[in-house]
C-alpha cells in the first residue's frame, strides 16, 4: 500500500498490518492539498522488493452482460454524491454535481465500470486534521453489489473471506460478474 501521511493511531495500524507499506509525500505544489500527492508506481515496483502480484478475485470479459438499462447512476458516499452518465461506451463521472476532471489535462474523467458495494461504515476511533471522524468500511464478509457496465445494471453479491483474500462479485445465480476490461470506479456505500 502506497500512502501519504497518517496520525499516530493510523500509523500504528499500518505498521502492524500484514501489508507492505510504502510512505510517499511527493507533492505538486501547483495543486491544492491534499489532492497534490503523487507516486510513480513503476519506480516503486523497480525499487522495492515486492511479491508478485496476485489475483484480487475480479473477473473481466468483453461480452456485454444481461441486465436492465442503466444510463444514469447516483450514489452517496459520506457527504459526497457521485453521478455517472453512460454515453459512447463509458460512464462520465460527476462529483457533487460538477464534472470530475483531471487536474493537469482537464480531461473529463470516464470509467468503464461502476461498482457500488453495500458495506458497513462505522467510525474507526480516529479523526482527520480538521477533527472529523474517520470511517472504516468493512469489506470482509458479504453484501449487496450493483455493477454497471455497457449501460447495463447487474445486481449481485460481493464476498470476501479475509482481509488478504480475493474480493468476488457474483450474480443472482452465483456466477461471476465480469467487469469490462478498462477502468473501474468502486464506491463503498454504507
Amino acid at each position: 500500500m502506497v500512502y501519504s501521511g497518517a496520525n499516530r493511531s493510523v500509523q500504528h495500524k499500518i505498521d502492524n498490518a500484514s501489508i507492505v507499506s510504502i510512505r510517499r509525500s511527493t507533492r505538486d505544489h501547483r495543486r491544492v492539498a491534499p489532492h497534490n500527492v503523487f507516486v510513480d508506481l513503476a519506480a516503486i515496483a523497480r525499487s522495492t522488493k515486492l511479491a508478485a502480484a496476485g489475483s484480487i478475485g475480479w473477473t473481466f470479459g468483453d461480452a456485454a452482460p444481461r441486465g436492465g438499462a442503466a444510463n444514469s447512476i447516483k450514489v452517496r458516499v459520506g457527504h459526497d454524491t457521485f453521478g455517472f452518465a453512460y454515453s459512447s461506451g463509458r460512464y462520465t463521472v460527476r462529483w457533487n454535481g460538477a464534472r470530475y476532471a483531471d487536474g493537469d489535462s482537464h480531461a473529463i474523467t470516464k470509467t468503464d465500470n461502476v461498482v457500488i458495494m453495500k458495506v458497513r461504515n462505522h467510525p474507526d476511533g480516529n479523526r482527520d486534521v480538521l477533527g472529523a471522524p474517520s470511517v472504516q468500511s468493512d469489506t470482509v464478509g458479504n453484501g449487496k453489489v450493483t455493477i454497471y457496465r455497457d449501460g447495463k445494471k447487474i445486481v449481485g453479491r460481493w464476498k470476501r473471506a479475509k482481509v488478504s483474500g480475493p474480493l468476488r462479485f457474483t450474480d443472482k445465480s452465483g456466477d461471476p460478474i465480469a467487469l469490462k476490461p478498462g477502468q473501474t470506479w468502486v464506491a463503498l456505500a454504507g
